[in-house]
């Protein structure tokens, strides 16, 4: 019996980060299990291709999307 289950995935470019809200199909009997349909693996596709051509707003309309600093660099805490 298929069951259908919320994923995340995250898809990092350089700076950002876009998290993405997916639907996989979940089997038992299937060791493949969990995994996408097409129109869900090409959402996945899509969301990748706007963010490495740096179009973040195309980017944003399949998630969220965060701007990632380092923790190394240094920052200052304005209060």
């Amino acid at each position: 019996m298929d069951k259908l289950v919320k994923v995340v995935k995250l898809l990092r470019e350089k700076d950002y980060l876009l998290e993405v809200d997916l639907t996989a199909i979940e089997r038992e009997d299937d060791p493949w299990s969990p995994y996408f349909t097409t129109e869900q693996a090409q959402r996945l596709y899509n969301a990748r291709a706007a963010l490495v051509k740096g179009d973040r707003e195309k980017a944003q309309r399949f998630g969220k999307l965060y701007r990632v600093i380092p923790a190394d660099k240094d920052m200052t805490i304005v209060s």
